[in-house]
């Protein structure tokens, strides 16, 4: 079962989860139980407007640090850190700072933020290829 999990590239406890749910319900075990639904963390829409409307036009002028506690302080608006500036970026309303790889594949950081490594992959299929 172990060499199963490796080639599909999951774990040997997701695999034996798996047979458990295969031999108790068949095919239908297998399926993604929360298809359809979503995401229990996902914010509601109109708080995301809310967000977007105060940066635009009460807070434009602060960056995103103190823009995430005015939100926690006068408006009660308990959201992450990384989920507002995300949503901030998204929207265009702030810049993401750039990040160079270094030789040996670690981030060089420039303003705020450093690169995963999926990021990192994702950065260099986006250079240019020499010719």
């Amino acid at each position: 079962m172990v060499a199963a999990a490796e080639i599909i590239g999951i774990s040997d406890r997701s695999m034996r989860r798996w047979r458990e749910r295969y031999e108790e319900f068949g095919y239908d075990g297998l399926l993604d139980r929360r298809r359809g639904q979503p995401s229990p963390k996902r914010v509601a829409v109109a708080m995301v407007v809310l967000v977007l409307e105060l940066y635009r036009e009460k807070y434009s002028d602060l960056n995103v640090r103190h823009f995430h506690a005015k939100l926690r302080e006068q408006h009660g608006i308990q959201l992450s850190y990384t989920w507002v500036k995300k949503a901030l970026q998204a929207a265009g309303l702030v810049r993401r700072y750039a990040t160079r790889l270094l030789a040996n594949g670690n981030a060089q950081r420039f303003g705020n933020v450093t690169l995963s490594s999926l990021e990192k992959l994702a950065l260099l299929a986006t250079l240019p290829v020499a010719d």
